[in-house]
């Protein structure tokens, strides 16, 4: 369990150690994602680096449709997606700048940080439930009769301990938590 307190100043995570360690690793194959995505871009007249065509990563897929309506035709999404991308590696960055080193306490000492760290752990939260094969996690909880040695477990029990951080610290900041 992640326990969110706040000062005037702060805002202060306690993490078990281990769980840090496994959000770093998460973070930073998540940051490799987005820069393999982005190496796919294609100089373009005007000067601008764009995909060429849509990502068939269903993780970014995933991520992507987040942000760039469907119903928007292929040109404009493939137009808007640099800046989605862009946003979220430096959010990652961020996020990832703030982990510690040592211990388990996570302090964030802005609003940026605190946005950083809501919409990160959501896009991180959506590729992870699809890179481990549980999509169906991100709607519902750990069926309860799911079994000890089912191999969903712990994918799905993570993809809610995702949801669990985000929702404490959208409470503690004030914000409608993710339902």
């Amino acid at each position: 369990m992640i326990c969110w307190d706040r000062t005037d100043q702060l805002v202060v995570g306690a993490f078990k150690p281990i769980h840090l360690r496994w959000l770093r690793a998460q973070l930073t194959g998540f940051r490799d994602l987005v820069d393999w995505r982005t190496k796919q871009y294609r100089p373009t007249e005007f000067g601008l680096r764009l995909p060429d065509r849509p990502t068939e990563d269903q993780r970014l897929c995933a991520v992507l449709r987040t942000y760039l309506p469907a119903e928007d035709p292929e040109p404009v999404r493939l137009w808007a997606e640099p800046e989605v991308m862009t946003d979220l590696r430096a959010g990652i960055e961020d996020v990832l700048a703030s982990l510690p080193r040592r211990g388990g306490i996570v302090q964030l000492k802005d609003k940026h940080e605190v946005r950083n760290w809501i919409a990160v752990l959501l896009d991180l939260r959506t590729a992870y439930a699809i890179t481990t094969g549980v999509p169906e996690a991100l709607d519902c909880p750990l069926p309860a009769d799911l079994a000890e040695d089912d191999p969903r477990r712990a994918p799905c029990a993570l993809t809610w301990w995702l949801r669990d951080v985000v929702n404490g610290l959208t409470e503690i900041v004030g914000l409608t938590p993710v339902v």
